[in-house]
């Protein structure tokens, strides 16, 4: 029938694309009722070709950043050879880039199950992989919008089909972190450590998590576990001096004296210029100045409480890791912005550089301390207190009808703890 109108209205083309249609239409209707046969074989072969034309076009369309281009030509080749795994791929890339991620997902899983019924074909194992990683990357844009929640369940799905992944649980860890829940957040941070390399960026987000939670009980005035909180935190990362602050201020709410001492001396070590260390150091120490603090003997209890802390804790490595979600306003003010540095490589080397370093930058602050306290002493020698200016009266007094009759009561000031 449409023949016979093609041959009476030879000019109208919609007849001709209806034709081409019906012709691929029923060829494929040939091909699923038997595929051996010789014509249907020869249409196969045309649509492979088809498709492969196709898919080249969507990829160089890809390349050059048109994506809704592309994703038409890969629909051309999927219609045309529809049990391809390669193109189920391709597609399911082209759409999580486009943040389609429901679709990419069908797509990958479509491929799964092409795969599984390909013998030695690995287009099944590399489509799971972007099942897991379009999960994460789902995750990572409902984080992105505030739906945390949502993100947790995405990031659990990942997880589930991939248990040694450390990014996984680390981006858990920070939806965990925005919904409140400090202990699953620790937990998830916790579960990383264990099943990858350990990295400086992560012990620090440890550290900085523990004494989140050491405020927060401080808050509430329950202070030794606010102290275990802390302890927590400086063994995650020892070189911090808020966190010594911080104990410092707790174990003296608990009378421990001698922690306290202990703890304001490691700050000082570490910074020596810190003004809140000086506070505290005046608290403890009455009438000793910095230096000899430093020089003390709880001083040199305190150089060989870090070390053993230093010695204590592991070596820093960074390897590479799947997109996590940035933090920083989450994150303490040392920790940089939520993506990977440089490589470092683990061992003794690297602990001993650091030592040197903690060292040198100790013995900087006391040639810096010493400084200062000699050009104060200069400052004491010259300058007196005695006015030289002429005075109005040398011997001024009161009138005598201005004396009170009872002794002037000088009032009684005490040193308090400065809260957080």
């Amino acid at each position: 029938m449409v023949n016979e109108e093609v041959v009476r209205d030879p000019t109208n083309a919609d007849l001709f694309v209806l034709r081409a249609r019906l012709y691929e239409y029923f060829g494929k209707e040939a091909l699923a009722i038997d595929p051996g046969h010789p014509e249907a074989q020869l249409l196969l072969e045309k649509l492979r070709r088809k498709a492969q034309k196709n898919k080249a076009q969507a990829v160089s369309k890809a390349l050059k950043g048109n994506l809704q281009g592309a994703l038409l030509k890969i629909n051309r080749a999927i219609e045309n050879v529809p049990q391809d795994a390669d193109y189920f791929l391709f597609r399911g890339s082209i759409l999580r880039r486009l943040k389609d991620f429901s679709a990419a997902i069908d797509d990958y899983l479509r491929a799964v199950e092409i795969g599984k019924a390909e013998e030695g074909s690995q287009a099944g194992a590399e489509a799971w992989a972007q099942v897991l990683l379009t999960y994460n990357d789902f995750a990572v844009h409902c984080y992105t919008k505030g739906f945390y929640e949502e993100a947790v369940l995405l990031l659990n799905k990942a997880i589930k089909g991939e248990k040694k992944e450390k990014g996984l649980y680390i981006n858990r860890g920070d939806c965990f972190l925005k919904l409140g829940e400090l202990n699953f957040a620790i937990a998830d941070y916790q579960q990383a450590l264990e099943v990858g390399p350990i990295d400086a960026g992560l012990q620090k987000r440890i550290s900085w998590l523990y004494n989140e939670m050491g405020l927060q009980e401080f808050r509430k005035r329950r202070y030794p576990e606010a102290e275990a909180y802390f302890s927590r935190a400086i063994e995650h990362n020892p070189l911090e001096v808020q966190h010594y602050l911080h104990r410092c201020k707790t174990r003296m709410f608990l009378q421990e004296a001698m922690g306290a001492k202990e703890d304001i001396t490691t700050a000082l070590l570490l910074d020596p210029t810190s003004e809140e260390s000086h506070t505290l150091a005046n608290s403890l120490f009455v009438g000793e100045d910095i230096q000899t603090i430093i020089q003390s003997k709880v001083a040199d209890l305190a150089k060989a409480l870090l070390e053993q802390r230093l010695d204590a804790c592991p070596k820093h490595e960074t390897p590479a890791a799947p997109e996590r979600f940035p933090l920083a306003a989450d994150q303490p003010k040392e920790e940089p912005a939520r993506k990977e540095g440089p490589l470092e490589k683990p061992g003794g080397d690297k602990h001993h550089s650091e030592a040197k370093r903690l060292y040198q930058r100790q013995l900087a602050c006391w040639k810096k301390a010493n400084r200062v306290n000699e050009e104060l002493r200069d400052v004491r020698e010259k300058v007196s207190l005695e006015s030289q200016r002429a005075r109005l009266d040398p011997n001024p007094k009161l009138p005598e009808n201005e004396h009170s009759d009872e002794p002037y009561h000088w009032k009684k000031f005490s040193q308090g703890i400065s809260r957080f």
